[in-house]
This record gives structure tokens, C-alpha cells and sequence, in this order.
């Protein structure tokens, strides 16, 4: 309920700034007199202060979605985790990509107007105005899914826990997860370390176009780092091959390593997708003035959380090496 009434908030302040931005983007030429210009900023204002608030919601119902799924394995029979759950029914992996693509953007959209607050006047108010009317579409799909998930769910059924559809999936078929498994730890082994050096140059040197390829870069990574968590990170935190359950990672018995190593991640894409999208909109003299700080800011916070994702995922790893050295777990 709490998860439905979160998407319900976002929802309905996303659509309110949906429809200033339509007035915003419509009455655009009354900026060049005063009076229209003191009303569009005002309007403007409120309904940045209101999408804020419903962008925090979807955040916060992203996180709720996991922990909803978790806590439900409880009370589904045949769910040990939150993969039964979602997987209970067929809206269950639709809810969750489009909670996480959501998010994404409406994380990054809090980036813009963090870069707002540093431009003194509108430059950013026609980008904001559109984002705002792209994402209320966006938002509410999500939350009409996640009615469609949790409220289709049959809690006298028999539901399929990871061991029995990812084990088994993993001991018939070797060869087809071996290779995924390698490409994501290999990509993540490079990509990783190439987001942190991009950002940390792009640190020094905050240009438009540096800062656009870091956040590229880390929309690149992203589904490389979630898959190498999945088939590398997941397999030694349990010491079972088969295991490939991201899900269990937010488990007590995993030490909820799932949390900070999935939020770290997700954190480093918003950070740096954010920022990208900042050097887009920063076309104009006071935006581009103001755009540097905003990125430096950004690029910090984008490499420290690659950072802490990359010590984390490798703890497991290490951890079973020492207790197991000379011993691979995969052979």
C-alpha cells in the first residue's frame, strides 16, 4: 500500500508539472515583459518545488518495490526471496524495469534542478518544462504496473523460487550462462575503472563534452555492473555456483550487501546521467557560467560511488578466495 501510495504521489505531481509545462512552453514569449515573466516564475517555481517532492517519491518507491518484494516471499508460499514474488505473476518484471527506468530519470532530473538553483534566470526553464512533460507520462506507467503487480497477486498459489528456475537453468544450460557471466565481468572490469578515470578527469577539466561522455559512459556500464553483481557477486557471497539471484543479495543472511552495492550503482548513473544532461541544457551564458561547479560537484559524487560499487562487489570475491585459495567456484 505504501509502495502504491508513493507512485500515486509521484504521479500526480509529475502531472502537475506536466501541465505548467505545457503553459511554460506555450506562453514562453511573455518572459519579455515583466509581468508575464514575474507569473512564469512564480508558476514555474511552485511546480519545481512540487515535481522535487514527487521525484523523491519515486525514489522512494523504487526502493519500496524491492523491499515490498522481499517482504512478501513471507507470505507467497514457494518464495524464498523477492525473485518468487516478482516473478508470481506476468507484471512483476515489467513493474520493476519501469520502476528503475523511472527513477533513473527522475534522479536525474533532480540533477537539473540542482543545476538550476545555480543559474541566476530562466535559461534552464524550457529544458525543465519538457522534462517535466516527457517524465508524467513515464511515472504514471510506472505506477499503473505496479498496481497491476501487487495488486494481482495470489497469495494461495505456489510460487517458483530462484532455486528452482535460475539453478536449474544454470546446471542445463552451462554454456549459456558462462558467457554472459564473462562478458559482464570483464566489461565491468574495465568500464568500471574507465567511468572513475573519466570522471575524475572530468573533474579537472568540466567541460560540456567531457561531461556528457561520463554520464554516457555510465549509462554504458550500468547493465554490465548489474550483471557481473548477478553472475560473479551473487554466486560467491552463497558459494553456490547456480546461484544467480540478485534478489538474495537483500537478504539478512547476505548481510544486506544489496542495498549499498545496488544503490551505489544506481547513485553513479543518476550522478552521472544527471550531469550529462546538465551539459546539454547548458547552453546559455549563465548556465554555462554556473555549469562547472555543478559538474565538479557531480563527478565527485559519480566516481566515489563507482568506487564503493567496486569494493563491494569485490568483497565477496576476495573474502572466498582467501577462505578458498587456489580453488575457483566456478570449476
Amino acid at each position: 500500500m505504501i509502495r502504491l501510495m508513493a507512485g500515486a504521489v509521484a504521479t500526480i505531481l509529475f502531472a502537475y508539472g506536466a501541465l505548467v509545462g505545457v503553459k511554460i512552453l506555450r506562453y514562453a514569449h511573455l518572459e519579455t515583459a515583466t509581468e508575464g515573466r514575474l507569473s512564469l516564475e512564480r508558476q514555474a517555481e511552485l511546480a519545481a518545488t512540487l515535481v522535487k517532492v514527487g521525484a523523491l517519491a519515486q525514489l522512494f518507491a523504487c526502493v519500496l518495490s524491492v523491499v515490498a518484494a522481499d517482504r512478501l516471499s513471507g507470505s507467497i508460499r514457494g518464495a524464498m526471496c523477492g525473485y518468487g514474488v516478482v516473478d508470481q505473476n506476468r507484471w512483476g518484471w515489467f513493474s520493476m524495469a519501469a520502476t528503475i527506468v523511472a527513477s533513473t530519470l527522475a534522479g536525474a532530473l533532480l540533477q537539473l534542478f540542482a543545476l538550476d538553483r545555480r543559474v541566476r534566470g530562466l535559461d534552464l526553464i524550457r529544458p525543465l518544462a519538457i522534462s517535466c512533460i516527457a517524465l508524467a507520462p513515464i511515472i504514471a506507467l510506472d505506477w499503473g504496473l505496479a498496481g497491476a503487480w501487487l495488486t494481482r497477486l495470489d497469495l494461495s498459489v505456489v510460487a517458483s523460487c530462484c532455486s528452482t528456475t535460475l539453478d536449474e537453468a544454470r546446471r542445463e544450460g552451462l554454456a549459456y550462462w558462462q558467457g554472459p557471466r564473462l562478458l559482464a565481468i570483464w566489461g565491468s572490469l574495465v568500464g568500471v575503472p574507465l567511468a572513475i578515470v573519466t570522471a575524475l578527469f572530468a573533474l579537472r577539466r568540466p567541460s560540456r563534452g567531457i561531461v556528457a561522455l561520463s554520464g554516457a559512459l555510465a549509462l554504458a556500464v550500468a547493465p554490465l555492473a548489474f550483471g557481473a553483481v548477478t553472475f560473479e557477486v551473487a554466486p560467491h557471497v552463497y558459494e553456490v555456483p547456480q546461484h544467480l539471484c540478485p534478489f538474495c543479495l537483500f537478504k539478512a543472511d547476505a548481510y544486506f550487501i544489496g542495498y549499498p552495492l545496488f544503490g551505489a550503482i544506481f547513485l553513479a548513473v543518476v550522478w552521472g546521467f544527471g550531469a550529462a544532461a546538465g551539459a546539454l541544457v547548458s547552453s546559455g551564458a549563465r548556465a554555462g557560467d554556473a555549469f562547472p561547479a555543478f559538474a565538479r560537484s557531480r563527478m565527485t559524487r559519480q566516481a566515489l560511488a563507482w568506487i564503493l560499487a567496486l569494493g563491494l562487489g569485490a568483497l565477496p570475491v576476495v573474502i572466498y578466495a582467501v577462505a578458498s585459495p587456489h580453488a575457483s567456484l566456478f570449476r
